[in-house]
């Protein structure tokens, strides 16, 4: 080999490695046909949910079985996370047909005989088969984790956390994120970047609507509302929705704090500040998993703290 193709070929590696795709880019285009013969495509679900890519070498042999029924296990536990899995490998449709009828898969089988997506993704190993590789991709289309350490007979449950551990993170970057003091309906507050007042909508119980949140945060949602003349957490307290577990009522001792409350209902937190606001009252309310109430209790005591 002369120097120049052995420059040429080095060049070509180290391209070939710099563009390996990483944490944080922006997902390849994926369009494959399923084990029905039915084309996906992925664009589909960007903008609503994640998405898990389960790369795996080959279809009815030990350790992709176990992958692929672990999956099948875990698809309510799944879809209750809000991700959708498909498993992907180079083989042809007829045999992830065949692999799908022998085990009882039920999750999406992608069929890559191009090896197209698995050589976007990275996964394509020197055999011309896929590594066991699994790739989860956000709402946004962007890659957010590669997992290169795939342990088969706990694949579905695995991703499942994987994709809570995401959306908490997600979740903590965005409610963690205000704006400078601004006001709202009266009354000085920092608002969290992405979330947009929507002035003309009336919400429910008679207060007047006057924001939202946008884009969404899986799980969460924000309103101030604002309701002509005084009303007190007694007020709130009874019309708490049926079934709700009260933490915590109190006034509270910032600026314009007329009182707190704080209660969980259906598997969700709720918090809730009123403040005066010339002569109506303003209603800054949080809703949130159980398990991120710490996370809205702090992000509205930082909302209505201005130094």
């Amino acid at each position: 080999m002369n120097k120049l193709t052995a420059l040429s070929l080095g060049l070509l590696t180290l391209t070939a490695a710099a563009a390996q795709l990483q944490v944080g880019d922006r997902a390849p285009v994926v369009q494959l046909p399923d084990q029905t013969n039915a084309p996906v495509d992925l664009a589909a679900h960007y903008g609503h949910r994640y998405v898990a890519l389960a790369f795996y070498p080959k279809d009815d042999t030990g350790g992709c079985t176990r992958q692929a029924k672990s999956i099948t296990a875990g698809l309510d536990k799944l879809k209750a996370a809000g991700v959708v899995v498909y498993g992907v490998s180079v083989q042809g449709v007829d045999e992830k047909k065949a692999f799908c009828d022998k085990h009882g898969l039920i999750q999406g089988m992608l069929s890559d005989t191009t090896k197209s997506v698995c050589q976007a993704f990275g996964t394509l190993g020197p055999s011309g088969l896929s590594n066991r590789w699994t790739v989860l991709i956000d709402p946004g289309r962007v890659v957010r984790l590669i997992d290169k350490a795939v342990k088969v007979d706990t694949q579905g449950d695995d991703i499942a956390a994987q994709v809570a551990k995401l959306q908490t993170e997600a979740t903590a970057t965005q409610l963690a994120t205000l704006s400078e003091p601004q006001e709202v309906a009266g009354a000085r507050l920092r608002l969290p970047v992405g979330w947009e007042r929507d002035v003309g909508v009336k919400a429910p119980g008679g207060w007047g609507y006057v924001g939202t949140w946008a884009p969404p945060v899986p799980g969460v949602s924000l309103g101030v509302f604002t309701k002509p003349g005084a009303v007190t957490v007694a007020d709130l307290q009874a019309g708490l929705p049926e079934g709700a577990k009260l933490l915590v009522t109190e006034t509270l001792p910032v600026r314009d704090g007329l009182g707190h409350l704080a209660y969980t209902v259906a598997e969700q937190a709720v918090e809730v500040l009123l403040l005066r606001a010339g002569e109506q009252t303003l209603q800054v309310k949080a809703t949130v998993p159980l398990d991120r109430a710490a996370d809205a209790a702090r992000l509205l005591a930082a909302m209505v703290t201005i130094d």
